[in-house]
């Protein structure tokens, strides 16, 4: 598993200072591996951690030139065999050899997305939080699985967009004052003891 963050910027261009703070604010964790992509107004960044050997190579975050959309995704997948088997049905000749069945999870989650858009999220089964943002259309689409596992919180004013699989990034950029937690959310967590964070529908632990 990993962590994913990032900016988007409507206007300006992302400040540095973002970018170490929200850097820094991982610091007490243990990642194994840090990258990032930084074009003008937009950021995305992923901590790797390296819990299976498929992790230790997977890219996240990136930009597909050829698809042109940025891809942060934080993902373990349980179904990578009947993934894998489902593209080579779509295009027998790109998903054959080694190298796709020792790919990370991140990679095959952006493999499903070039192969059925949309609709690729529906294919896939685990704990994952995926971010992709198609400049072209500006549109920024954010996912996670059903239980929300990866759990995926956003904020979004008049200047920028910003997104987190946890809070501490949030946090570091836009400082506690724009964030209060919500009594209605944490009201609803004392009388649910499952491990579903979707409490209230449009509702997450800061309002």
């Amino acid at each position: 598993m990993s962590a994913i963050w990032g900016v988007i910027n409507k206007e300006a261009q992302i400040a540095e200072d973002v970018i170490s703070k929200m850097y820094d604010s991982m610091s007490h964790f243990k990642i194994d591996r840090f990258d990032k992509v930084v074009n003008k107004n937009i950021y995305f960044a992923c901590g790797h951690q390296y819990f299976t050997e498929e992790a230790i190579s997977d890219r996240s975050p990136f930009f597909s030139e050829k698809k042109g959309v940025y891809f942060a995704g934080d993902c373990y997948l349980y179904n990578r065999d009947e993934l894998l088997k489902m593209l080579q049905e779509t295009q027998d000749d790109k998903y054959q050899g080694d190298q796709w069945r020792r790919c990370g999870d991140a990679t095959l989650a952006f493999e499903a997305f070039c192969a059925w858009g949309e609709e690729f999220v529906n294919k896939l089964r685990g704990s994952f939080a995926i971010a992709i943002y198609q400049p072209d259309r500006k549109t920024l689409n954010l996912y996670t699985d059903h239980l929300a596992q990866r759990y995926l919180a956003y904020y979004t004013d008049d200047e920028k967009v910003c997104f987190a699989t946890i809070y501490q990034p949030l946090l570091a950029t836009l400082g506690k004052d724009k964030l209060k937690l919500s009594r209605q959310w944490i009201a609803a967590a004392y009388t649910d003891c499952s491990a579903d964070t979707l409490k209230i529908p449009g509702i997450t632990v800061y309002e």
